[in-house]
């Protein structure tokens, strides 16, 4: 009986196909350094996320250290988990599903490297920044000019390779996933370029830098990941279910909706801006209910008719349970709009905690999942230990989980008081301590799978280069008793 990871690979083993998944997959692979350094990212940003959270149950714990304060290590975490995870890793898949499902090979693989160089010398030039006290003072802008625009270079010199290799695919018929594709590899750079050029380079006045924060904190979070993300969805799912997408109309419709309506949201209720403003943004967010809800009941139909006693692969654990948290992770960001629930949960800490289930529990997994599997194809060795690849799921479903619970519970009681004036805020602030202890329960539980998917990500890469250069020396070996 074939694995479940070759049943995926069926589609590429059509005879009459002109290039193999293989000769696909061996094209891609300088595409594994902006998966190594994606991983490493991911700790880091995790072990400096737990570190921030930590400065307000044990305050005195850093207190000697300016650069591990939480006005330097929470945006540093974020920054890393952002642009040195999150950014590379989508560039990897989107790169890898252009190749596969074009059918062709990775055009452009020197920009890879040259782009991956690029940007890990800004992530790193960034972040270091931040923790001595560097900060533009813009959420998920933080970092300096210089770092920013090596990260603008070299995001384009990658995209520019996933272009040239969605114009050298074979068929002129688009596939679903193909749509997203092409949409994410434009919508970074030009939310990106043009939230610096208004906040950096010709900086607008007042509350208009707000509202350009704003904007852009949306796009990033609602648009571009999740049109990685419902690419790699789009892709796997059916796959996983052996059977094709339930609709391709309501896919779709869940792409435009995504592109016309998710770019809208994002500014609060009650802003000091016209009330015409939030009123619009609100109007977005409703309106993208209905192709959230168009892409869960699509992928769900699809995922229903895989066979639940199958044994299953590392990626058909995480991509299903990260397209199950979609759902519930957008329409909580719909639903905290209106002005009545913004009143009460604005300033809280349940939207971290929404936004953290959106960008980790959907975008974070699904991206996972795509990652175990690109490199069990790019780097190929023998699938991991179940009970690995257990505590590797555990640790980053059940983390964020149990963060995401821990915070939004935490937020919906700390608003109501906060509405109180009769409570004085350091009874407000006492008052959120428990569940800050509990999200950092799960902050832990997070950097355990982070490890794990590190350490699994370096090992194949390991011992893949030990495999081959071993191939290597034995086919260049010179016979016995020639000299020299």
């Amino acid at each position: 009986m074939s694995s479940p990871s070759c049943q995926l690979d069926a589609s590429c083993a059509d005879a009459s196909a002109p290039i193999t998944c293989a000769e696909i997959d061996a094209s891609s692979r300088p595409l594994l350094l902006l998966v190594v350094s994606a991983a490493l990212w991911l700790v880091v940003g995790s072990i400096l996320g737990l570190i921030s959270s930590l400065t307000f149950h044990a305050p005195k714990m850093f207190a000697d250290c300016a650069a591990m304060s939480f006005g330097r290590s929470h945006p540093a975490a974020n920054n890393a988990f952002l642009y040195g995870f999150a950014v590379p890793a989508g560039l990897a898949v989107l790169l890898w599903l252009a190749g596969r499902i074009g059918r062709t090979k990775l055009i452009g693989a020197p920009l890879v490297v040259l782009g991956w160089l690029l940007w890990n010398i800004g992530v790193t030039v960034g972040v270091l920044g931040i923790l001595q006290g560097e900060n533009t003072g813009h959420e998920w802008l933080e970092f300096s000019r210089s770092a920013s625009g090596f990260l603008l270079i070299g995001y384009v010199a990658v995209a520019l390779a996933g272009v040239l290799t969605f114009r050298a695919r074979k068929e002129g018929k688009l596939e679903l996933s193909q749509w997203f594709i092409l949409a994410a590899l434009f919508w970074f750079p030009w939310i990106y370029s043009t939230s610096h050029l208004l906040l950096l380079i010709w900086p607008v006045r007042g509350v208009l830098q707000s509202v350009i924060t704003w904007w852009y904190v949306n796009n990033l979070a609602n648009v571009w990941m999740v049109l990685v993300g419902l690419a790699a969805a789009f892709y796997f799912v059916p796959k996983f279910a052996k059977a094709p997408l339930h609709s391709r109309p309501m896919g779709l419709f869940s792409f435009w909706s995504v592109i016309l309506f998710g770019s809208w949201a994002g500014i609060p209720a009650g802003a000091p801006v016209p009330a015409w403003i939030p009123a619009v943004s609100t109007l977005g967010a409703f309106l993208s209910i209905a192709g959230i809800l168009a892409t869960w009941l699509n992928l769900s139909k699809t995922l229903c008719l895989a066979d639940r006693h199958a044994q299953r692969s590392l990626s058909e654990t995480f991509i299903p349970f990260g397209v199950k948290v979609f759902p519930v992770a957008a329409l909580l960001g719909v639903l905290a709009q209106p002005a009545g629930v913004s009143g009460l949960l604005n300033f809280t800490w349940f939207l971290p905690a929404q936004q953290q289930l959106l960008v980790y529990g959907f975008y974070g997994l699904v991206l996972m999942g795509a990652l175990h599997f690109m490199v069990s194809r790019l780097a190929p060795v023998a699938d991991p230990k179940p009970m690995f690849a257990f505590l590797h799921f555990i640790g980053c479903a059940g983390g964020v989980v149990i963060f995401f619970l821990a915070l939004a519970c935490g937020g919906v009681a700390q608003g109501g008081v906060m509405n109180d004036s009769t409570v004085p805020f350091l009874n407000v602030v006492k008052g959120t301590l428990m569940w800050i202890r509990l999200s950092s329960l799960g902050e832990l539980l997070m950097i355990l799978g982070n490890l794990l998917f590190l350490l699994n990500v370096v090992l194949a890469v390991v011992r893949f280069l030990k495999v081959s250069m071993e191939s290597f020396m034995a086919e260049n070996a010179k016979p016995a008793g020639v000299r020299a």
